[in-house]
């Protein structure tokens, strides 16, 4: 999984790779050359192999994908789930594992949180993990409440 992520985010990185690799125009030696080098870096075979077949059949423009569905692969084979905690301000170590841990109980596996900042929610977190989202945001809070006392006034 590191050499396909290496290999994924080198290729995405350059202006136009998607062009390059996509073109009727770019030779397909120029773009076995390409790969070569990647080859040059070793690179383990069976990964070369598959690079190879994305090349021949035109599908290089689409490393990213593949390397996002082969984690999605790996992370379901480990009973292991991805998510995202956005918070207003930076965590801290200690309060990124303490949310790590209480949502692994919760959910009973393991899960890998990215973790985002965004001063919209004003404070608190809120946790995007299997399709569910905890929302524990001051921002949710206040929209609740002006609901509750809209709700009231009637």
């Amino acid at each position: 999984m590191e050499q396909l992520t290496q290999i994924s985010a080198a290729i995405t990185a350059v202006d136009g790779y998607q062009e390059f690799f996509s073109s009727p125009m770019v030779p397909q030696d120029q773009k076995a050359t390409v790969l070569a080098a990647v080859k040059g870096a070793k690179v383990h075979p069976e990964l070369f192999e598959i690079l190879n077949l994305m090349l021949i059949n035109g599908r290089m423009s689409q490393v990213g994908e593949l390397r996002a569905e082969y984690r999605q692969f790996l992370d379901e084979s480990t009973g292991v789930l991805r998510g995202r905690v956005i918070s207003a301000t930076s965590l801290n170590d200690v309060s990124q594992k303490e949310i790590a841990e209480k949502m692994s109980q919760l959910l009973k596996k393991k899960i890998i949180f990215d973790y985002v900042q965004d001063e919209k929610i004003l404070g608190g977190t809120k946790v995007e993990v299997a399709g569910m989202t905890f929302d524990d945001s001051l921002a949710s809070h206040l929209h609740r409440m002006s609901e509750n006392l809209n709700r009231s006034s009637i």
